[in-house]
């Protein structure tokens, strides 16, 4: 169990690292969209990597640098951002 743990923690770190450094080029878009559009915007967000997702593993190729790993990673930090705006009173204003 111990080993499964690291594992977790591993990968939790990358997505984190990867997730601070988008939000860091996008300037909170994430927030600043779910303020605008409420749940509708992590649906939209969610939906495009199901259906990135689907085409990769169709096709069993890369799209555009795009992996499977890549994907569920952007899967996986989506909600975790949508965990911070919901449990946090993490809102954008102006």
């Amino acid at each position: 169990m111990k080993d499964l743990e690291q594992e977790l923690r591993r990968v939790a770190d990358d997505v984190i690292k990867l997730v601070a450094e988008k939000n860091a080029q996008y300037g909170d878009a994430y927030f600043k969209l779910r303020d605008e559009w409420n749940t509708q915007s992590f649906c939209v967000r969610i939906g495009d990597k199901y259906y990135r997702l689907v085409n990769l593993v169709k096709s069993g190729q890369h799209i555009i640098d795009e992996s499977i790993e890549d994907t569920i990673k952007d899967i996986i930090g989506y909600c975790m951002l949508e965990l911070i705006y919901r449990e946090s009173a993490y809102r954008i204003k102006g």
